[in-house]
């Protein structure tokens, strides 16, 4: 259980406790048990809303659940991503990038340069050529001199100061960055803000003081879209002076706001042939957020482009995950979009197959 303030390490204050089939994760396999409630905590000194009672990376990331390599957002993000680690990193000779074993950067770096390259997951499978899996946890991990690589990774991470702690050990002198944007899913009120797997909130500020206190500092970033944030953060000798925080008053009712949206959530009668569009935590907390209001009756599957989640089961549920071509002629469609920063591609997608009726959380 996280007690403390992942950012400074003072006692965090209870501020929601949400039931836990509402933040269930759908990569969850039925036979662990999860917490009854979830408690949620806010720091007063940084203003951070984090998740208190944590699951272990090791049931959460237990097989690989997401396929990002083919939806027009992040291959976008993957593009740009791989161009900024390649302006930002001079000496290529050893690259360690932790969490990517899609091998989605890993193929572009080794299709171009000569270099040793390695993936640290807890997934395990085969190894590409050129490039090493190893399985191990980045909390605990023995670096060397890598140059590493997190691409929405860091967020997912449960104790960041071990991993800053365990890096400035090593002869690491770069570590770079890709991560939500989330000081823009906040002032969209994206109700998937955080949750099972991204556990904290944080902005840049957040982030330079937690590097800095392990002697990184920031020399270079950039926003991609309003989706993520790009940093580079390298060892320097100077002390690093720490920034303040910005309040953003909206953040503490984060969870009120978001209950008082699911319980506006209203059908009607002629809503009869009904989908949830996506099928990862975003049309998984849609769908638990219908059932718990008696609801989810009129729901007959999960659409999504991701073909690693299509032609199966979600999880703890009797509904099946389909392409998006499934409703191509089905008539008088209801799409119940919840896609956060993903929802106009979406609805751009589904409106080449279906004249049909959206509804957009």
């Amino acid at each position: 259980m996280r007690l403390n303030c992942i950012f400074c390490d003072i006692p965090l204050k209870h501020n929601f406790t949400i039931q836990s089939h509402d933040s269930f994760s759908p990569t969850i396999f039925p036979e662990y048990t999860l917490p009854k409630d979830f408690s949620i905590g806010y720091c007063d000194a940084c203003y951070s809303l984090q998740f208190m009672d944590l699951v272990s990376p090791e049931i959460l990331y237990k097989d690989s659940h997401n396929d990002t390599s083919s939806t027009p957002t992040w291959k976008k993000h993957h593009d740009s991503f791989y161009e900024f680690c390649d302006q930002n990193i001079v000496d290529k000779t050893n690259i360690l990038e932790i969490g990517g074993a899609q091998f989605i950067l890993a193929k572009k770096f080794t299709e171009v340069y000569p270099i040793n390259y390695a993936v640290l997951d807890f997934i395990e499978k085969d190894s590409e050529p050129k490039i090493r899996l190893i399985n191990g946890d980045c909390e605990k991990f023995k670096f060397n001199n890598e140059t590493i690589i997190m691409s929405h990774v860091f967020e997912h991470l449960h104790h960041q100061s071990k991993f800053l702690e365990n890096v400035s050990l090593s002869k690491v002198n770069k570590i770079i960055l890709s991560v939500p944007n989330l000081k823009h899913l906040l002032h969209t009120d994206n109700i998937n803000l955080i949750h099972i797997e991204h556990t904290f909130y944080f902005t840049p500020i957040h982030l330079f003081n937690l590097f800095g206190k392990y002697s990184f500092h920031c020399t270079s970033q950039k926003e991609f879209m309003n989706h993520s944030n790009f940093f580079c953060f390298e060892r320097k000798e100077e002390i690093y002076k720490q920034l303040t925080y910005e309040k953003d008053g909206s953040l503490s009712t984060f969870f009120e706001r978001r209950e008082k949206k699911f319980d506006s959530i209203l059908f009607k009668e002629t809503n009869t042939n009904v989908w949830i569009v996506p099928a990862g935590h975003y049309g998984y907390t849609l769908y638990q957020s219908l059932q718990k209001r008696n609801l989810h009756h009129k729901i007959k599957g999960f659409l999504d482009n991701d073909t690693s989640k299509q032609n199966k089961f979600m999880k703890s549920t009797s509904l099946c995950i389909y392409p998006f071509e499934k409703i191509k002629t089905e008539k008088d469609v209801t799409i119940l979009i919840y896609g956060g920063p993903y929802t106009e591609e979406i609805k751009r997608q589904i409106s080449t197959l279906n004249s049909c009726q959206f509804i957009i959380f």
